[in-house]
Parts: structure tokens; sequence; C-alpha cells
């Protein structure tokens, strides 16, 4: 198991507020037999340049690695939960953010109703920069669309992008069903915690796959399955 989207690393942005919570974090990862997990701290265009998040991401990756020693513990690869903006096709050292050896980026997408510019500039990541981005826990944007939330799932695919949904949408009693339809149609490609701290926004992913396969089997595992060992293959960890 991977999970693709969350905030580990000490002290980067809104997550994990120390090495100790990191490590608890990873503690909880490693029992739930997870393989790696992506550090994605938030990258916002207005607020750091890509040298100066990557600098800081470097400095905070160093110290907690430096504080777990040789204990057993997940593989963890480096990359952003990256805010959209309109050039972002264009910005410089795009590549960098993408998860570590991979062409994947993710991206959070606008809390409004996108239009088609906005597709376009995902379109243009792919076809001018060879990115691939993957759409962050894309439940939280649906209900701001006008289209239906398989159409515009669909659409995002039109435009070569892959999809992660948080596995909180699947716990929830409230919007499990709806998450599980998702699934099932085969539109979401990568499962993430958004995990930032041990209590209040836990890293719960096994969770997440014993829901998907208490209700659909095999069937429903087997597209997280193919998506994380492309994954692998290509992504670094440390």
């Amino acid at each position: 198991m991977i999970d693709i989207h969350s905030h580990i690393l000490p002290e980067m942005d809104d997550g994990s507020k120390s090495v100790d919570e990191s490590k608890k974090m990873l503690d909880s990862f490693r029992e739930q037999g997870v393989d790696a997990v992506v550090a994605t701290p938030h990258f916002y265009i207005g607020e750091t340049s890509v040298e100066d998040f990557l600098k800081k991401r470097e400095s905070c990756k160093k110290k907690l690695i430096e504080s777990l020693g040789d204990a057993k513990r997940p593989g963890i690869a480096l990359g952003a939960e990256v805010q959209f903006f309109p050039e972002l096709y264009s910005m410089d050292r795009a590549e960098d953010l993408c998860i570590s050896g991979t062409g994947y980026m993710l991206v959070e997408m606008p809390f409004d109703e996108w239009n088609k510019y906005t597709y376009v500039t995902l379109e243009k990541l792919y076809t001018a920069k060879g990115i691939t981005p993957i759409i962050a826990h894309v439940e939280r944007y649906l209900d701001f669309q006008k289209e239906s939330d398989i159409d515009t799932i669909k659409r995002l695919k039109d435009v070569h992008a892959l999809i992660q949904m948080n596995t909180g949408f699947l716990i929830s009693g409230k919007t499990r069903r709806k998450a599980l339809n998702l699934v099932k149609r085969g539109l979401i490609n990568f499962l993430g915690t958004d995990a930032h701290n041990t209590e209040s926004r836990p890293p719960q992913l096994r969770v997440g796959f014993d829901e998907i396969y208490k209700k659909l089997g095999d069937q429903g595992i087997d597209a997280f399955a193919y998506w994380g060992e492309k994954l692998m293959d290509k992504m670094t960890t440390i």
C-alpha cells in the first residue's frame, strides 16, 4: 500500500508539528502494513519560490530521517501538494515538485466552479511539461461544479489527470456510498490519507482499503494495486 498524500514532514506546513509527531504517524503507517508514504507539503506559488520550498523540504526531511535511525518504517518519497494556478504549466522547475523519481504531480484544485481554462491548464501541464497531474482529494471540489460528479471526473481524465480520493470520504457514513460508487465505476486511481497528525487527521489508509474490499471485493482493489505498482516502479524513497 502507498499513501500518496500526507503532511508528514515535521514543521513544514500545517501538518506534523514535530519530529515526534511525524514518527508516531510513521509508526501508525507501519502497523497498517503501508509500504511507502509520499510527503506532500503544501506549495503555494504566492508564498514561496520553488527553490525556497525545496530547501525547506530538504531541511525538514533531513531532521526527520536523522531521528529515525534504523527503525523499521515505510519508505518516504518526496513530493508536494501544488496549489493550482493558471500558469502552472509554464512554471520554472515544475518537475521538481513531482513525486520523487516520477512525472506525477499532486495538484490541489480551486475550491470553486472550474471553467474550460482550468482544464486547459491541466492538459498543458501534461502536453508541454510531460507532467501527469494527480488531482488531490477530488471529493472536495465536486459540489462546486455544475456537471455531475461522474462527468466532472471523466472530464479531468480527458485532460490526462489521475484521481486521488481521501480515505476519510470512504470512512464517513455520510459519504461512503458516494465514494464507493466512484470506486466501483473505476474513476479513482489512488487513495491518500491527507494525514496531518495523529488525532484530528490521522493516517488511516488501511481502513479505507478495508471498506472497499468489504463492499467490492478484489475487483474494487485491483485498480489501486495497478496504479500503486506503477508508481512504485518509478518512485524513489528514502
